[in-house]
């Protein structure tokens, strides 16, 4: 995974405009699973990019 940093100085670096604007959206999303009213499995993760 790239990270949004990385992604802005490529696309700065690429562009051909005076002036360049680059908007890097993120998302997370969590999974949580319950049981007898506690937590039995949680987890984090980036969500995919829309292709």
């Amino acid at each position: 995974m790239i990270h949004a940093s990385r992604v802005v100085d490529l696309v700065l670096e690429a562009a051909r405009a005076d002036e360049t604007i680059v908007l890097v959206t993120d998302r997370t999303e969590a999974s949580l699973r319950w049981a007898n009213n506690s937590m039995t499995t949680n987890g984090c993760r980036p969500a995919a990019a829309p292709q």
